[in-house]
C-alpha cells in the first residue's frame, strides 16, 4: 500500500533551484564589480590628492615656470575625470547589483513557493497514506466485528435448539465427542 513519495513538479523545481543558484552567481559577480568600482574611484581618489598635494609642493617651492603649471593643471584635469570617470562606473555598477539582486530574490522566492508547494504535497500524500491505511484497519474490524455477530447468532440459534455451544456444556454422557480426548 505505501508507495514512493514522488513531487509532481520535481523537475520544475530543479529548474528553478539552477535559476536561482544562476542568479544568485550573477549577482555575487555584480556585487565584486561593485567592489572593483569603488576601488578604482578610491585609487582616483588617491591620486587625485598626490597630484594636488604635488601641485602644493611646487607653489611653495618658489615661483612656478609657466610650462610646469600647465602640465600640473593637466595633471589635476586627468585625475579628476578619472575620479569623475570611476563615479560613474560604480553608480552603473550599483545599479546593476541592485538589479541583479532583484532577479536573484524573485528566483529564490519562486524556488521556496515550490519547497512549500513540495512540502504540503508530502504532508497530503502522509495523510493520504494515513486514510487507506486506516480505512483498511476499519474494513478488518468491520469483519472481525460482522464475523464474531455471526458466531454469537450462531451460538444463540445453537442454545435456543438445546445443542450446547462449548465443550465444557457438553455433558459427560453426552455422545458428542470432546476434543483432545
Amino acid at each position: 500500500m505505501k508507495r514512493r513519495f514522488d513531487f509532481r513538479l520535481a523537475r520544475v523545481l530543479r529548474v528553478r533551484e539552477l535559476a536561482e543558484r544562476a542568479a544568485r552567481a550573477e549577482w555575487g559577480r555584480a556585487q565584486s564589480e561593485v567592489r572593483a568600482a569603488a576601488d578604482r574611484r578610491d585609487a582616483a581618489r588617491a591620486g587625485l590628492a598626490a597630484a594636488r598635494s604635488d601641485v602644493a609642493r611646487g607653489l611653495a617651492s618658489g615661483p612656478l615656470a609657466p610650462e610646469r603649471a600647465l602640465v600640473d593643471q593637466r595633471a589635476l584635469d586627468a585625475q579628476l575625470t578619472a575620479l569623475q570617470l570611476a563615479g560613474e562606473t560604480l553608480l552603473t555598477r550599483q545599479a546593476q547589483a541592485q538589479a541583479q539582486q532583484a532577479v536573484w530574490a524573485e528566483r529564490e522566492q519562486e524556488r521556496r513557493a515550490l519547497d512549500e508547494l513540495q512540502v504540503r504535497a508530502r504532508k497530503r500524500h502522509h495523510a493520504d497514506l494515513r486514510a487507506a491505511e486506516n480505512a483498511e484497519m476499519d474494513e478488518i474490524a468491520g469483519l472481525r466485528d460482522t464475523r464474531r455477530r455471526q458466531l454469537e447468532a450462531r451460538r444463540e440459534t445453537d442454545s435456543s435448539r438445546g445443542a450446547p455451544t462449548t465443550d465444557e456444556e457438553v455433558s459427560p454422557g453426552s455422545t458428542r465427542a470432546r476434543p483432545h480426548e
